[in-house]
């Protein structure tokens, strides 16, 4: 998780990305713009599977209980995820998905863990002292 947030960070830029519509694929573009078209959509794409992965991993503290019989493992990789998320908001928040981000790490916000309430809380702080934040 730790390595894929990290060439994330790296290559997604600071700007929400468009996708062309069905009635944009008819103009004829350069060669060099569809491919970069095709490049943006694919990031897109692996970004938001990436962002399912990690609500779903984050998930499991929420979900813990005696009857689900979560391991600390389990607890580990949650507490990992949610740093992820937190980490994603504070650097990308101007990127696509930035409300998912939002969305997933409200429920963690007041947790009892500060492992888990600190980085959402500053990610949040982050977040809402930056001028221009609209999504």
């Amino acid at each position: 998780m730790i390595s894929e947030l990290t060439v994330l960070i790296d290559i997604l830029p600071s700007y929400r990305l468009r996708i062309p519509k069905a009635q944009d694929t008819k103009v004829k573009l350069k060669k060099q713009v569809r491919m970069l078209q095709d490049f943006e959509a694919s990031m897109l794409s692996s970004y938001q599977k990436f962002l399912k992965f990690l609500d779903g991993k984050a998930k499991l503290l929420l979900k813990n209980d005696e009857s689900t019989g979560s391991t600390q493992t389990d607890c580990s990789i949650a507490t990992t995820a949610i740093v992820c998320l937190s980490e994603l908001l504070k650097t990308k928040s101007n990127f696509n998905f930035s409300r998912n981000l939002i969305v997933a790490l409200i429920p963690f916000a007041d947790s009892s863990s500060k492992s888990i309430y600190m980085p959402v809380r500053t990610a949040i702080e982050t977040v809402f002292k930056v001028e221009n934040y609209i999504d």
